[in-house]
């Protein structure tokens, strides 16, 4: 097993492994396709707008930002309604 079982742990855990309370997520979402319109969709219900572009977009779109100083968000700056 790759973690080690932690010193201290919370009551729900009840000395569990991890592999007793985690799933796998092909298990419940087997195709990539579904998987990522789930995701859009979900974002897309919290005011989210999503596309599909590629790393290379991303990457310059990043490098743009961080050329102008704009500061890129982080998941706890973002908030959700």
């Amino acid at each position: 097993e790759c973690l080690l079982h932690p010193p201290k742990e919370p009551e729900y855990r009840k000395q569990r492994e991890h592999s007793d309370f985690l799933c796998k997520l092909k298990d419940f979402m087997p195709d990539r396709n579904n998987f990522l319109d789930a995701v859009a969709e979900g974002l897309a219900q919290v005011g989210f707008q999503c596309e599909q572009v590629s790393l290379a977009e991303v990457e310059a779109e990043v490098c743009r930002l961080r050329k102008e100083g704009s500061p890129l968000q982080t998941t706890r700056e973002i908030e959700l309604p």
